[in-house]
């Protein structure tokens, strides 16, 4: 039985572009993994970055076991009681914090606050719900020491700490955090570095907002 030349052509483009494709995503899946790869797993990162014509230095570093370590620093021109009114509005972190969509005052006594939060991490293609309880300390005007008793990591502790200057509020802001679930460290240093610098983002503009 004979094949029209026709199909044989059609037939020809059809293996032509089965190919390129296949070529395409090998080629891509290798490029990804290439760059998945950590440069220096291990090394500290110190950098400096504008946000909102703030000058924010930070420091991204491995803590024990999977944690990842972040300090970061800014210089806020408003008061210190300004700045501690935005942090120690726990009932509306949700409205302007990135990645929190719940906040909740579980329980308050003196300077002890019990504090459930829900979220979603995202990086890239990965997005996690999360949901943590806070157990928070307050020494005022001065710090916000948290720490994790319940929810979906091993480790997550910090700090927020207000220093009074002549030029504003100098915030001083620590946290380490290991998840429960499995995340490559690499990604973890990037995940954290986007939440660190997107929730000091959001704390300025929510310091110097007036309306």
């Amino acid at each position: 039985m004979k094949i029209s030349s026709r199909f044989q052509g059609r037939r020809a483009q059809f293996l032509r572009l089965f190919f390129w494709c296949g070529m395409s995503v090998a080629l891509g899946a290798s490029s990804r993994l290439a760059d998945a790869r950590p440069v220096i797993p291990h090394a500290d990162a110190v950098s400096v970055v504008e946000i909102g014509g703030h000058q924010v230095s930070f420091t991204l570093r491995n803590g024990a076991g999977r944690a990842v370590h972040i300090d970061a620093r800014c210089l806020i021109q408003v008061p210190q009681e300004r700045a501690w009114h935005v942090l120690t509005d726990y009932e509306h972190l949700d409205a302007f914090v990135p990645f929190v969509t719940k906040s909740h005052v579980m329980e308050r006594v003196k300077n002890r606050v019990t504090l459930r939060q829900e979220g979603q991490a995202s990086l890239f293609v990965f997005h996690r719900p999360f949901m943590v309880t806070f157990q928070i300390r307050e020494q005022p005007m001065q710090n916000i020491q948290f720490h994790a008793i319940a929810g979906d990591f091993r480790r997550f502790d910090g700090e927020w700490r207000l220093m009074a200057r002549s030029d504003g509020t100098l915030v001083d802001h620590q946290v380490e955090v290991e998840p429960a679930f499995f995340t490559p460290r690499w990604v973890m240093r990037l995940l954290e570095r986007r939440i660190m610098l997107k929730s000091i983002e959001a704390v300025i503009h929510r310091c110097e907002d007036r309306t």
